[in-house]
């Protein structure tokens, strides 16, 4: 399975902040992320953000992607 490290903004009593966060993705849609579809950035990882930001007691800001990269084995 494939992962990424997506870089976004959430909410915290208030305050904005950057955070991250490594996602599994086949790979198919690794594929279309990689080749320009932004279904898979919208449909796909916002959905996730939300709900791992409920989880940890945050707030996803919509919108917020600042970057999404693949996270290659040598990286980790």
């Amino acid at each position: 399975m494939n992962t990424i490290l997506v870089t976004y903004d959430t909410r915290q009593d208030g305050e904005r902040g950057e955070t991250a966060v490594v996602l599994p993705i086949s790979d198919k849609n690794l594929m279309d992320l990689t080749y320009g579809s932004s279904d898979v950035e919208h449909c796909l990882i916002e959905p996730a953000l939300i709900a791992v930001e409920m989880l940890r007691g945050n707030v996803y800001v919509p919108g917020s992607i600042k970057d999404v990269r693949e996270r290659r084995k040598d990286n980790e």
